[in-house]
């Protein structure tokens, strides 16, 4: 026996498909907002805030040459890969190898990646990494450029 519908279980019914539409509206919004951002983003991905950091050891580099790359230590899998793939981008046409795998005569030590963009030349934390892996790789720092970018040099030109 089919029941009667009544006038207030179609009002439900109308309530009820009423909020679901509000809320696929709301949710549409939110969607169009957080996938607008990384469009609209002049630089989304980061590349030209690496540029910018790397600008001043590029310059004391040769145009086509091999050098050495130290991540900051303790980071995530996913940050010291996106902070390597940046840097290398940024060092293009140079080739910017993993110094625990082909040791190199100039090596960049990157103390800081966008994880603390304030850190200022001889800075404690970066002083601090420079000088672990300066006594690790048996290298010597030549400059701190600051943002956690150091220039090191193998030690006796090895």
């Amino acid at each position: 026996m089919p029941t009667a519908v009544t006038p207030s279980s179609r009002a439900l019914v109308v309530a009820t498909y009423g909020i679901v539409a509000l809320l696929s509206l709301l949710n549409l919004r939110g969607l169009r907002e957080q996938t607008q951002a990384p469009i609209t983003s002049p630089d989304p991905f980061g590349v030209l805030r690496q540029e910018e950091r790397f600008r001043g050891v590029i310059a004391m580099l040769p145009a086509v040459s091999q050098v050495g790359y130290l991540p900051e230590p303790d980071v995530d899998a996913f940050t010291a890969e996106t902070d390597l793939l940046g840097a290398r981008d940024a060092f293009a046409p140079r080739m910017l190898v993993q110094q625990a795998e082909s040791p190199q005569q100039l090596v960049i030590g990157d103390f800081s990646g966008a994880a603390n963009p304030s850190v200022k030349p001889g800075s404690s934390t970066t002083a601090r990494f420079a000088s672990v892996y300066a006594s690790v790789y048996g290298l010597r720092v030549v400059r701190d450029f600051g943002d956690g970018i150091v220039l090191f040099e193998r030690n006796g030109g090895q």
